[in-house]
Formats: C-alpha cells, sequence, structure tokens
C-alpha cells in the first residue's frame, strides 16, 4: 500500500470513528447511521474518546508525508488538524467540564435536526428521536458528574437555552409525533421523561452550579494562537489581528464619514445618520416577510450580473428561530443543508421581537431589523453568501475536503459577498450605510474576540467597549457577546476572512493575468469547499504546501 493510499484509508476510518464517536455531529453532516445515539460523554465514553485520538495520532505519524501527492498532503493537513482539535478538546478547553450549555446543545439539536429535515420517512425519524429522547436522561447525569466551576456566562447560556427547550418537548416535538398515531403516545412519553431530566437539570444548574460559576471564560493568548494555527491554519497571532483590528476599525470609520458626507445629511456625524436611518424599519410581524423579499431580490441580482452559477435543486426557506435558540441568535441566522443529503434546502432563521420585553427594548430591536441592515443581511446569509457557498460544499465528491468546515473562510466569503454586491451597486444608500456599519462592526468584532480571550476584556469591559463604539439593543449585546466567550476566534472570522479572500483573488489574478474571470474565480474558489484559506491556496497553486508539525506519540 502507497502512502497516498494509506492515508485515505486512514481518513475514511477517522471519520468513520468520529460519526460513533460523535452522532449528533453525523446527524448534521447527513451521515445517519447513528441518528438513534446521542453522544456518550460518561467517564467511559469520555476515556474511549480519548484513546480512539491517541491512536489516530500514532497512525498519523507513521505515515510519510513526503511521499504524498499534493491532495493527499492536504488531506494529512486536515486529519492532522481534526486530531489536534480533539487534543485540545481533552487537554486545555474541556468542555464537558466548563461549559453546562455544551450538553444542552447536544440535547436540544440532536433532536431539532432529525425533526427539521425531511431526509427519511417521518415514522423513522422520529423512531430515532424516541431514541435518543430516552437518552437524554444519561447526557443530563453526565453533565452532573463532570461539570465543574464553569464560567458564569457558560451557565448563564445554558438556562438560556433550556428555557426555551420547553417549546421543543411542548410544542414541535407533538406536532410531528401527531402525524404518525401509532407512534404518538410513544414519542410523547419520551419526550415528557426527557423534559423532566431537562428541568432537573435546570434546576441542578439553577442550585448547584450557578453559585459555584466562577470560572474563566478566556482561553488566553497562547491557546488562542494555536486555535489560529491549527484550526485556521492563519499566519497571524491573536497580537497580530488586534492590531489589523485597529487599523481596520480605522479604515471603516473614515469610509463612513466620507459615505455620509457625500450621500447623506452632511451636517450629521455618520453615527446620527445612521441613527436616523434605523429608524426606517418593518413592523414586528412584517420582519419575516421583509427578510424573504430581500434574499430574492439578492438571488435575482446575482443571476442579472452573472456573478457565479447558482445550482439547480437548491432553496431557502424563511422561518422563525426556535426559541431555544434564540439567546445566541438575536437577530438572523442561517442553517445549512447536509453535506451528505441530497436536499439542498437552507433555513433562514429570523428572530422574533422578544415579546417580554420592554416596549423601548422592543423598539430597539426593531430598529436592529431596520430595511438597510435586512438589506445585507439576507445577501450574507443567503445569496451569493452562506446558503450558495454551502451548496457548493454540499455537491462535492471528496469526502476528506467535505469534512473541513473553516469559519475563517465560511464568514470569511459571506462578508466579501456584501462588499462585492456593493461595488455593483446593489444597495439603495440605507443598505449601503448599513453595510458600511456592518464592516465597522466585524472589525470590532476582532477587538472584542481577542480581548476577551486574551485578557483585554472581562465582559462587562467588552459590553461596555461595544455599547460605547455601537447602537446594537441590549438584547443583541448580550446575545453576541455571549457567544463570543463560548466560540474563541469565531467573531474574528469576518473580517479576517474576507481579507484572506482578497488576497487569494489579487494572487489568483495574478496566476491567470488576462484569462481572469469574475464568475470563474468565484466558482473556482468555492469548488474547493470551506477549508482554511490557505489551504484553498494550495489546492489552487498559489502557494507551496508546508510540511506539517506533527507531535510525538508518548
Amino acid at each position: 500500500m502507497d502512502e497516498n493510499e494509506k492515508i485515505l484509508k486512514l481518513a475514511e476510518r477517522y471519520f468513520k470513528s468520529e460519526d460513533q464517536l460523535g452522532p449528533t455531529s453525523a446527524t448534521s453532516l447527513g451521515n445517519h447511521e447513528h441518528d438513534g445515539e446521542l453522544e456518550d460523554l460518561s467517564s467511559s465514553g469520555l476515556s474511549r474518546m480519548k484513546s480512539t485520538c491517541k491512536s489516530f495520532r500514532k497512525e498519523l505519524g507513521e505515515v510519510n508525508f513526503d511521499k504524498l501527492d499534493s491532495d493527499e498532503k492536504i488531506k494529512y493537513h486536515i486529519l492532522d488538524s481534526g486530531i489536534k482539535s480533539t487534543e485540545m478538546f481533552f487537554n486545555e478547553t474541556r468542555q464537558f467540564e466548563r461549559d453546562p450549555a455544551f450538553y444542552t446543545d447536544i440535547a436540544t439539536s440532536s433532536i431539532y435536526l432529525l425533526l427539521i429535515r425531511d431526509f427519511a420517512p417521518i415514522e423513522e425519524r422520529l423512531r430515532s428521536a424516541i431514541s435518543r429522547l430516552n437518552k437524554i436522561p444519561d447526557l443530563y447525569e453526565s453533565a452532573r458528574k463532570n461539570i465543574g466551576t464553569p464560567p458564569k456566562v457558560f451557565t448563564q447560556v445554558a438556562l438560556d437555552v433550556l428555557k426555551g427547550a420547553n417549546s421543543l418537548f411542548e410544542d414541535l416535538i407533538p406536532k410531528m409525533a401527531s402525524k404518525v398515531p401509532s407512534l404518538e403516545e410513544e414519542v410523547n412519553k419520551a419526550a415528557q421523561n426527557a423534559k423532566k431530566a431537562t428541568d432537573e437539570y435546570r434546576e441542578f444548574l439553577e442550585k448547584d452550579v450557578f453559585p459555584r460559576s466562577n470560572g474563566d471564560f478566556a482561553v488566553g493568548s497562547k491557546l488562542m494562537d494555536r486555535m489560529l494555527l491549527e484550526n485556521d491554519f492563519l499566519d497571524h497571532t491573536s497580537e497580530d489581528l488586534w492590531k489589523i483590528g485597529l487599523r481596520e476599525l480605522e479604515i471603516c470609520e473614515k469610509e463612513l464619514e466620507e459615505f455620509c458626507r457625500k450621500n447623506m445629511d452632511p451636517h450629521k456625524t455618520w453615527r446620527e445618520n445612521y441613527l436616523k436611518v434605523k429608524e426606517h424599519h418593518p413592523t414586528s410581524d412584517k420582519i419575516l416577510d421583509t427578510y424573504t423579499k430581500c434574499l430574492k431580490n439578492a438571488r435575482d441580482f446575482v443571476i442579472k450580473h452573472d456573478l457565479i452559477t447558482i445550482p439547480e435543486n437548491q432553496k431557502v426557506i424563511p422561518m422563525a428561530t426556535p426559541e431555544f435558540q434564540r439567546s445566541v441568535v438575536p437577530l438572523a441566522a442561517y442553517h445549512p443543508p447536509a453535506p451528505y443529503e441530497n436536499d439542498l434546502t437552507g433555513y433562514l432563521l429570523v428572530t422574533p421581537i422578544d415579546p417580554d420585553q420592554s416596549q423601548e427594548a422592543k423598539e430597539h430591536q426593531l430598529k436592529d431589523n431596520c430595511f438597510g441592515k435586512i438589506q445585507y443581511v439576507s445577501l450574507h446569509e443567503c445569496y451569493p453568501g452562506h446558503h450558495l457557498q454551502l451548496v457548493y460544499h454540499s455537491n462535492l465528491e471528496d469526502p476528506v475536503i467535505k469534512r473541513k468546515m473553516s469559519n475563517i473562510f465560511i464568514e470569511g466569503w459571506a462578508f466579501y459577498t456584501e462588499q462585492l454586491l456593493k461595488d455593483y451597486g446593489y444597495f439603495d444608500n440605507e443598505g449601503h450605510l448599513c453595510q458600511l456599519e456592518a464592516s465597522y462592526w466585524r472589525a470590532l468584532r476582532i477587538l472584542l474576540d481577542v480581548g476577551l480571550h486574551t485578557g483585554k476584556f472581562d465582559f462587562d469591559g467588552a459590553l461596555e467597549f461595544m455599547q460605547s463604539k455601537t447602537d446594537w439593543s441590549p438584547f443583541i449585546a448580550m446575545g453576541e457577546l455571549k457567544r463570543y466567550t463560548r466560540t474563541p476566534t469565531q467573531a474574528l472570522s469576518y473580517y479576517t476572512g474576507k481579507l484572506e479572500i482578497f488576497k487569494i483573488k489579487r494572487d489568483y489574478e495574478k496566476k491567470v493575468g488576462n484569462k481572469f474571470s469574475l464568475k470563474k474565480f468565484h466558482e473556482d474558489l468555492l469548488s474547493c469547499g470551506s477549508m482554511p484559506p490557505k489551504l484553498i491556496e494550495w489546492k489552487l497553486g498559489l502557494r507551496e504546501i508546508e510540511s506539517p508539525v506533527v507531535p510525538v506519540v508518548g
């Protein structure tokens, strides 16, 4: 067996093991062999994961990298990165000890994924849901034994998710169960048992965990630098990105000032002009309809200007964000098609106005859904942003490339497309100003992400800094910051990724010269999948493939 064949067979076994140990992630990918299973986070289950990881690390170290073909060298890097991520999970981040929401995310997502996607007959999906519902009490029992002293914000996020989880057990599951009368009683019984376990877990968090939630959410600069290098293959450190964030924030503010001087009220500051634009918003009952209209407009614009081919047999369905996700999706988000399913349907999740807020807070949240902002959010999430890019990803044939999902590229692409459509004249003045403010916001995100996780900000300091720079509602500001604390490097990925994609574009154009076609560039780029930008440069022949640094296994 030559080295190329060795790496491919190793990858096949590695991903099979990954699906067995992470059945919720497997369902998300569209691999349904383990739909009735749930992650085993007991002591024995965690030991099995750790042992499996160590075994694959040893086996990967036995592959001679220098004898691999170029494509297989890239796949080696993908496997190496995946193993390093698992090693980091056990040795540094340890979410199973530090994050109570780690368990609530699995419990809710594992069921929701089975019900929202029509990948199999409803009876089959409900039988898998019954099996998973019956395992939720064991999941929460593992949580009780594993959780130590988490950060307060992590415990609060878990409680927020659990508050919204009632809609899953009391609304969505019974609604789906009613479609199969022969299973209805069994489904509802399993749901009630899972709800009981969920309520008990909530009480455990409130009475036992919350009082001892004095841990630190920050991962620290050394670990953050490793994440940037090992997961995202970036050449920048966290301190580099802090400097980039400061630079880009200044550039964005100058662009805002210049645009307002030429196109808005020149006697007002850009912030005053922006606040005026935010007053022009749909009523609360028309927000979802407005997003639906804008995503169609963006799709039609892409087709009209022939910016990239939109594959057939795909669609986006706008819908209200599920209640259990609203605390961390304060505005809108995208739920992609599963890469290994034939159905290329994506879901645009739009968070309704929170009825429990004060009238002032409701109005503030409405302003965050102003017409100008909806213009760029809908294209960012759908066409030609996340949905289109992830449809290209789903159409990939290579199983290894299909597994690598980089936030730096995914969010970078969606942000890149905002500027692309702006350059082609898509926005009216309100939309243009809102998109420029969004660029300013993404630069600010670099500073918030790096600052939160390297000790430059505590949570309150980050909130104060954010509020000094933006006019986001408290509901949205808190939701954003809660997410950043749990997902280091995610918030910085938008602006960082856009800069990386523009670099790829410059190098690609230099390579092909007079033959450059923007449409072909976009299609060649997206045909590489969702890999980190550096790996895409390798794939497109724009950069020499580096040798990996693989830890020595003791």
